[in-house]
């Protein structure tokens, strides 16, 4: 999945039952939700984007933005072509850190995870990601997980994608059933940002704010979660000094289970001075959307 929540977050999600401000939380006035269409009211020369990994939700025409995140697992070549004929870069979000049991490639993550244990070398599927039971770690320790990567890689580029959203990349600081390290990240993310290069596809940083600094020569712009909220935005300095794009997602559910209020005004005046471009999103990221810039 595309980002990691506290599960009270994902009951809120599946029973519908929590209100925007959460239990216990402030109270917060109700959102007012958009689309993408709000760019139109944000100041000149604001660099657009979107992100929406429901496919059934996908808009026809695409959004009139510069960048258009999109699931690439799931993705038509037509629909791509048809978001670049109107403007935008379109970027293929992959899991670069898990394998999701709903894929169609899960099974050849299990037979060349199988045959690297009978073989007496060190497995490449690892522990169940307690928030999310149908995805299980990767190994990026392991040599056999580049190709089943770079198949994902191929995937993106066959569909015409301009850029490519490498999500999970944060296994050293997860419990993966396997020993990794920081070194071990970068050095499998590296490796990943130039198999992306080599097929035309600019890779993005997702999540993973500590690696920042050693990431940032090679990846060109970087996407987060709730910086904002959970005060670590700064994390991307390195991509600000840069000139490269600085995306961040607010979420009202875990604002919710926070049990704090989501302050547009507060929220996006911050996002501001940060160099932080910020949309207010669902947490499913259907086109439900508020622009921090247009406001």
């Amino acid at each position: 999945m595309p980002h990691r929540k506290p599960a009270r977050v994902l009951l809120c999600v599946l029973l519908l039952s929590c209100s925007d401000s959460g239990e216990g939380s402030p109270a917060s006035s109700p959102l007012e939700w958009g689309d993408a269409a709000q760019w139109a009211e944000a100041p000149a020369g604001a660099t657009s984007w979107e992100w929406i990994l429901i496919t059934e939700a996908l808009p026809n025409p695409p959004p009139a933005v510069d960048y258009l995140g999109i699931d690439g697992l799931e993705a038509s070549a037509a629909y791509v072509e048809a978001a670049q004929a109107g403007g935008a870069q379109v970027w293929c979000y992959i899991s670069v850190g898990t394998a999701e049991d709903w894929r169609a490639d899960y099974a050849d993550f299990l037979a060349v995870d199988a045959a690297e244990r009978e073989a007496g070398r060190e497995g490449v599927v690892g522990e169940i990601y307690p928030e999310w039971p149908d995805e299980r770690w990767l190994n990026p320790r392991q040599e056999a997980l580049l190709p089943l990567i770079e198949a994902r890689l191929d995937h993106c580029a066959d569909l015409g994608f301009d850029m490519v959203e490498f999500d999970n990349m944060d296994g050293y600081d997860n419990e993966t059933g396997f020993e990794i390290s920081e070194e071990d990240e970068i050095t499998y993310l590296t490796a990943l940002a130039q198999a992306a290069r080599d097929r035309g596809l600019a890779p993005i940083h997702k999540g993973a704010s500590g690696l920042a600094e050693a990431l940032e020569p090679h990846f060109d712009a970087i996407l987060l979660e709730d910086c904002l909220l959970y005060d670590f935005c700064q994390d991307a300095q390195p991509y600000v000094e840069a000139g490269k794009p600085v995306w961040d997602v607010e979420y009202p559910e875990a604002y919710a289970d926070a049990g704090r209020a989501l302050d547009l005004d507060a929220v996006c005046n911050r996002s501001v001075a940060l160099s932080v471009s910020t949309l207010i999103k669902r947490l499913d990221l259907n086109t439900d959307t508020i622009v921090c810039e247009a406001r």
